[in-house]
């Protein structure tokens, strides 16, 4: 039934407030209680798949749970978020939102262009950012667009997450299988170097699989990266370690749906993203522990200046 066994047995007042939350995380906020959702749950990422624009609601019926109060984050008033050095924080939100769900651009631009905002955010002016991407033409996007691609490099950052062992924290099996597949399958990152090879046969899958059919997916990233911004993941990271985190596991996403292409010999499709979301995130998207630890790998490896961010996108 979908239940765990003290839930099946004892009913829902004997779970831990932890287990009572899942899948939801929950902050409250002068505006009211803010709710988003973890993947870790196989039923909300089935979520995904909507291809309507997300609908955010403030203080839905029934929705307080006082006792677990202790189990909500909290965003303070503007004088705490003065402290923390966002002031403007909600409309950095808007904002980013705004631009996730901007479908008449494809998705890796939507990201290059959050990446760009994210940049400019330490002068802090809301409104003057918004001019800027009202008067920003297509030159400067094509010259983002145009950084070349490193894909030694992604591929060496997807390796050096497994091999460092952020992922033995909370593998499950459907990681575990992620992971063989890459490692003993398709034997793409089994030795200490990543051969040119082997890039090669990646980026042939990635272009007969995965990028002809990229419109029929670009919904469930956009629902997620939506996901990932509601659920305060810019409150409580600086904005640049968070956009850092963001392009990470979208460059993980998009690394095991290739493998996936490429061991079954078949077109990325809606049902293959959100499987691999849900696996990455039930093994590690929601522990706060491994944020740390992918920051620092990030930031030890030098993968954490704008246009090489960029670079790794482009492939």
């Amino acid at each position: 039934e979908g239940l765990c066994a003290i839930q099946k047995r004892h009913g829902i007042d004997a779970l831990s407030d932890t287990c009572k939350i899942f899948p939801r995380v929950i902050f409250k906020t002068e505006r009211g209680f803010e709710m988003a959702l973890t993947y870790a749950c196989k039923t909300a990422a089935k979520t995904l798949k909507n291809k309507n624009m997300v609908e955010f609601y403030q203080d839905p019926r029934d929705f307080d749970h006082p006792d677990l109060h202790g189990q909500y984050g909290r965003i303070g008033d503007v004088l705490e978020r003065k402290k923390q050095g966002k002031t403007n924080y909600f409309d950095v939100e808007a904002l980013l939102i705004d631009i996730m769900q901007f479908k008449e651009i494809n998705m890796d631009t939507r990201l290059i262009l959050t990446g760009i905002v994210i940049d400019k955010l330490k002068d802090g002016d809301i409104q003057s950012i918004r001019k800027y991407l009202q008067n920003l033409d297509d030159s400067l996007i094509t010259q983002l667009m145009s950084i070349p691609s490193q894909p030694v490099f992604m591929m060496k950052l997807v390796k050096e997450a497994v091999d460092k062992r952020i992922f033995s924290r909370i593998i499950e099996a459907d990681m575990t299988q992620l992971i063989k597949m890459a490692y003993a399958g398709l034997q793409l990152l089994d030795q200490p170097e990543i051969a040119e090879e082997k890039v090669q046969r990646f980026l042939a899958a990635y272009n007969k699989y995965y990028k002809p059919n990229i419109d029929d997916i670009s919904h469930v990233y956009e629902n997620y990266f939506v996901n990932f911004i509601f659920s305060k993941k810019y409150y409580t990271h600086k904005y640049m370690d968070a956009y850092f985190l963001m392009m990470f596991f979208y460059i993980l996403i998009r690394f095991f749906a290739v493998c996936i292409c490429l061991a079954e010999e078949r077109n990325v499709d809606e049902d293959m993203i959100v499987e691999v979301i849900s696996a990455i995130e039930r093994s590690i998207g929601h522990n706060a522990t491994y944020y740390q630890d992918v920051l620092r790998m990030i930031k030890e490896g030098g993968y954490h200046r704008l246009p090489y961010v960029i670079s790794l996108v482009n492939l």
